[in-house]
């Protein structure tokens, strides 16, 4: 019994050495060992400075709350309102990082948008951002007018110096459920596409957005190490949803992003998500 206790200390200790490893100073916590004990301690942000490292450890513990009211950890009377917050807040952070991702600027398209704006004057209003293609000039007989975001929530892209057609484009997709392995914005851009009488871009990149790292599902193999099996499985997973960003991807994106000049709402960004932390804290020590 006791040796199963170390063993499973062990593969604790691995994995957080791992995330801290891959996010450098955007990881909220540190560690410390001793022989076989270690321990962790969270790193204060109440400074509230908006510098990129803080502002990554403030994302990430966004991420980190969030994975843990999707897996009910928290649980409490608030939460209804939390999940609701948290699904808009962390379409904005990833609408943040995949701008940063692409090198470019982007477009958080998924409902309900902030500005409450219905599907078709939104997707206008992305055509004229985006400069490219056409929206069809009246609503397809096709519509069942119920449309919301077409599966699209997040549009990027990156201009090159001639202005011409032929931009990086990318279309993501932001899940922070269970079921984020349904999901797949491959399958969602052809439907969006089509309400373009002529499509924007043929050749894009297809990307989906999740706050908790790609490989907390993997259970490892008895013929492979655990990094092998992880990798194999991010590869497939390449396959079918395109670009995978999650949480050890985007804290990074997102806080050079939010803390750059380039940014358009990373001020009120930061200040919604702080917000939203604090609450969900609130409500796990009230819950405890």
């Amino acid at each position: 019994m006791e040796d199963d206790r170390h063993e499973a200390a062990d593969v604790v200790l691995d994995e957080l050495e791992h995330r801290s490893a891959v996010v450098g100073s955007y990881y909220p916590f540190q560690i410390r060992s001793r022989g076989a004990n270690w321990s962790i301690r969270c790193v204060s942000t109440r400074d509230r400075q908006s510098n990129e490292s803080s502002t990554g450890q403030e994302c990430y513990i966004f991420c980190l709350l969030t994975s843990a009211i999707r897996d009910r950890r928290i649980q409490g009377q608030g939460i209804p309102d939390l999940e609701r917050a948290m699904a808009r807040h962390f379409q904005e952070i990833a609408s943040e990082a995949a701008a940063d991702v692409i090198g470019g600027v982007s477009v958080s398209f998924g409902w309900p948008r902030k500005e409450g704006t219905a599907f078709r004057p939104a997707l206008q209003d992305l055509n004229r951002q985006l400069r490219l293609g056409t929206v069809h000039d009246s609503v397809p007989i096709w519509s069942n007018g119920r449309e919301k975001d077409s599966g699209i929530d997040v549009v990027a892209w990156r201009e090159f110096d001639d202005k011409r057609p032929g931009k990086l484009v990318l279309f993501g997709q932001v899940a922070s459920g269970n079921d984020w392995t349904k999901k797949s914005v491959k399958a969602d851009t052809p439907r969006f596409l089509s309400w373009f009488s002529q499509q924007p871009t043929h050749h894009y990149i297809p990307a989906i957005f999740i706050p908790f790292p790609q490989h907390h599902e993997c259970a490892g193999s008895s013929e492979a190490a655990f990094e092998d099996v992880a990798s194999a499985q991010a590869w497939l997973r390449e396959q079918e949803f395109g670009l995978v960003i999650d949480r050890l991807r985007i804290v990074g994106a997102a806080a050079r992003r939010l803390t750059s000049s380039a940014s358009q709402s990373g001020g009120n960004t930061l200040t919604s998500v702080r917000e939203w932390i604090d609450s969900a804290l609130n409500e796990a020590k009230s819950a405890a």
